[in-house]
């Protein structure tokens, strides 16, 4: 099979595999969408920092921030969610605004939403972002 473009209007819906509630209608479900090239290449950009030191070897400081890049692609990534709630049962809204990235225009989940997510789950949510705007074996013939 020929190599498939990205549809970019594509969602899916995962369910993390640590959710206890995973197979029930109370499982929490985020909405992932698909990140255009430019978007998924400006993030892939800030994940490393290059800057001059004089005092550094060969003059050059490498910073390599995958924390950053996670949370980027989550930001831009995740389009809604539902049954999202904090430890005292509360349901969290999900919120978006909208920014430019790469030169595109994307929804944005919102900070204060960001700020509810724990990292480790932002690590687990940019992974997933990842593997569905990449090639499948089956487009890359292996």
């Amino acid at each position: 099979m020929a190599i498939v473009g990205l549809r970019l209007d594509a969602t899916e819906e995962y369910v993390s595999p640590n959710d206890g509630d995973k197979g029930t209608d109370k499982a929490t479900v985020f909405t992932l969408g698909t990140l255009s090239a430019r978007v998924q290449t400006t993030l892939k950009d800030r994940s490393t920092r290059f800057t001059s030191d004089p005092n550094a070897e060969n003059g050059v400081v490498a910073e390599f921030l995958p924390f950053t890049a996670s949370y980027d692609t989550v930001r831009c990534g995740v389009v809604g969610w539902s049954n999202f709630a904090d430890g005292t049962g509360e349901e969290i809204l999900f919120k978006a605004s909208t920014g430019t990235i790469g030169g595109v225009k994307v929804q944005l989940v919102a900070e204060e939403c960001m700020d509810r997510l724990p990292v480790d789950l932002i690590r687990e949510l940019s992974d997933r972002i990842n593997e569905i705007n990449s090639m499948s074996e089956t487009d890359s013939g292996n």
